[in-house]
C-alpha cells in the first residue's frame, strides 16, 4: 500500500510542481499534462484500494485453499505430484 502512495507522490513531484506555474521548475510545457496525471493517481487509488480488499474475495487464495484440501480434484490433478521425487 505504501508503493502506491509512493508512486502517488513521486507523480505529484516530478509533474505537479510544473503545473504550479511559479518557482523555478516552472518550465511552461506541463499544460496539458493534468488530465494523464490525474488519472494515474485515479488508477493508483484503484490499485490501492483493490489491495486493501479482505483475503475472502481474493479468487486466487480461495482456490489454492479449495485446492489443498480437496487433494487436487477440483482441477482435475488427481496424479499430479508437486513434491520433489527421489
Amino acid at each position: 500500500m505504501l508503493t502506491v502512495f509512493g508512486n502517488i507522490v513521486t507523480s505529484l513531484s516530478w509533474f505537479g510542481v510544473n503545473m504550479l506555474g511559479v518557482g523555478l521548475h516552472s518550465y511552461g510545457f506541463m499544460d496539458q499534462a493534468f488530465g494523464p496525471l490525474l488519472a494515474f493517481i485515479v488508477s493508483q487509488l484503484a490499485i490501492g484500494a483493490l489491495g486493501m480488499l479482505p483475503e475472502k474475495y481474493w479468487r486466487g487464495i480461495q482456490a489454492r485453499k479449495s485446492l489443498s484440501f480437496l487433494g487436487g480434484q477440483r482441477l482435475g490433478l488427481q496424479g499430479v505430484s508437486c513434491r520433489k521425487s527421489d
